[in-house]
């Protein structure tokens, strides 16, 4: 998929973060690419899906 924003210029004097979610991405300026990459620690015996009781 190609996707072309052509913007105008942009001036930014200050960000301030409250939250940040460990997906979170945050862009200011000009990007050529993005590449998206997940990455999964937990081994797959290891993921509880469901509802549990202790």
């Amino acid at each position: 998929m190609d996707f072309d924003v052509i913007n105008g210029e942009i001036k930014v004097c200050r960000i301030d973060i409250t939250y940040l979610s460990t997906s979170s991405t945050l862009m200011v300026g000009d990007i050529d690419t993005v590449v998206l990459v997940s990455a999964f620690e937990t081994p797959p015996e290891e993921v509880i899906v469901g509802v549990t009781s202790e």
